[in-house]
């Protein structure tokens, strides 16, 4: 099974998702929830899907991916709560 190597700052990042610190994230954010968190200061969805539109906020709820957690509305969330892994690292624990 492939593993990554976390930090100490990695390591209590997940004691806060596992805890539910930081819900309704299941985990720690996807591209898509990095780039709304960056440049709205909020959630407005938690769809997989990593392709955005840089059009307006809106937008971001306009396409029809897999939406599994449904927000009624945005969520205010100024701080992103990331992994940082390398591009071969996640190749590397994709399903």
């Amino acid at each position: 099974m492939p593993t990554i190597e976390l930090g100490p700052i990695d390591v209590q990042w997940l004691q806060v998702l596992s805890e539910g610190w930081a819900t309704p994230l299941p985990g720690f954010m996807r591209e898509r929830q990095y780039l709304q968190t960056l440049h709205f200061g909020q959630l407005l969805d938690l769809k997989e899907e990593d392709c955005v539109s840089w059009r307006t906020a809106n937008s971001f709820k306009d396409d029809d991916t897999k939406d599994p957690w449904q927000l009624n509305e945005p969520i205010n969330q100024s701080i992103p709560i990331v992994l940082p892994i390398t591009e071969e690292q996640r190749k590397n624990i994709t399903i």
